[in-house]
């Protein structure tokens, strides 16, 4: 088997988690491996039959990032304190792919990700990013559903 030694770990800075978290540390404790922490700023995507304004976002990329580096700093000072060898990265785009990208850039081993569990019509309209990541990771993903 593999050695795990980066452990990445989506986050969605707006929505409680801890599960996810939980898991996280426990698996970099057992591996002696660093966390990465990301969030991503989604990017409108136009969809055929309806105005979705996006010229906004283009010119408020570098406001977006560093409100979110701002928002990412105080998660991982409240979420991970005491935590030795943790990161948080902010990135703009679409989620899965900036997810998948920064995985494969920084050689995490290990993607540890909540899904809501969307069905339906629901699922159509918001997709499931942790589908997409495990479809298309370079690495094991380890998901959760930490909002029962």
């Amino acid at each position: 088997m593999a050695a795990i030694t980066n452990i990445l770990v989506p986050v969605d800075l707006r929505v409680e988690a801890s599960l996810v978290l939980e898991y996280a540390r426990l698996l970099a404790d057992q591996f002696g491996a660093k966390l990465h922490l990301i969030t991503v700023v989604p990017m409108p995507v136009a969809i055929e039959g309806a105005e979705v304004d996006i010229s906004w976002y283009g010119g408020h990329e570098e406001e977006l990032l560093a409100e979110g580096r701002k928002a990412m700093d105080e998660f991982v000072a409240q979420k991970m304190a005491g935590v030795e060898n943790v990161t948080g990265t902010v990135a703009i785009g679409d989620v899965a792919d900036e997810i998948l990208d920064y995985a494969k850039n920084n050689g995490c081993d290990l993607v540890v990700i909540g899904t809501h569990g969307r069905k339906g019509v629901a699922r159509i309209f918001f997709g499931s990013v942790a589908e997409s990541v495990v479809r298309r990771a370079h690495c094991p993903v380890f998901t959760l559903h930490p909002f029962e």
